[in-house]
């Protein structure tokens, strides 16, 4: 938390982008005036638009819980196709994935013809390595529904949000998680956290 901090703080970047997991995204749209992109959320809301259903074809059960529980934390549940959809996978298939897709893509068209069988209208792969391995292939989509490149969405939300936040758009400060907490607060709690967990400084170059 503090490396994304510090990072956006002083060395000038625009977005930050939360994983699949969206382990940090509150924290950060507390912290930060910039715009806080997570790969899931995302994905969930394009999905909404190119479709009416939307199935997560993943890798784990466990992962099937995160999105479960994400749903609903953004209230898009009711379109949501839970599934399971899950790519069955060895540790050898999934590291050689992106460049040898065969086996594993085939595993996950299956599962998306599966979800679109059920009433799924779009697919979204989950986690990043089956978008990858997706776009890679050129799969675009499954027996009429699309399949979301996760990864470009995004990249291509950060940058309308970026030129939304130079026009004045920021995260509300009306909802008590965003709550920025007064600046000179920030350090001294960083600072206190190190005596629990391991905080360590970034080193890099101010952008010019």
């Amino acid at each position: 938390m503090k490396i994304w901090y510090q990072s956006a703080s002083s060395f000038g970047f625009e977005p930050v982008w939360d994983d699949y997991g969206q382990t940090l995204q509150a924290q950060c749209l507390s912290l930060l005036d910039i715009p806080v992109v997570a790969i899931s959320e995302t994905a969930y809301h394009m999905a909404m638009t190119l479709g009416r259903r939307y199935a997560v074809v993943t890798s784990s059960s466990a992962f099937c819980e995160v999105y479960g529980e994400q749903v609903v934390r953004y209230g898009v549940e009711s379109r949501y196709m839970p599934g399971p959809y899950i790519v069955h996978a060895s540790e050898e298939e999934i590291a050689s994935s992106l460049g040898k897709p065969g086996p594993l893509l085939d595993k996950f068209i299956i599962q998306a013809k599966r979800a679109v069988a059920d009433g799924a209208s779009v697919i979204i792969p989950g986690p990043a390595f089956l978008t990858t391995m997706a776009y890679r292939a050129g799969l675009k989509e499954i027996d009429g529904a699309p399949v979301l490149d996760t990864i470009s969405l995004a990249v291509k939300t950060a940058e309308m949000m970026v030129g939304m936040n130079r026009s004045g758009l920021t995260p509300s400060r009306c909802i008590g998680a965003y709550a920025k907490p007064q600046g000179d607060w920030v350090e001294p709690a960083f600072e206190k956290l190190k005596t629990v967990f391991k905080i360590e400084n970034i080193t890099a170059t101010p952008r010019a």
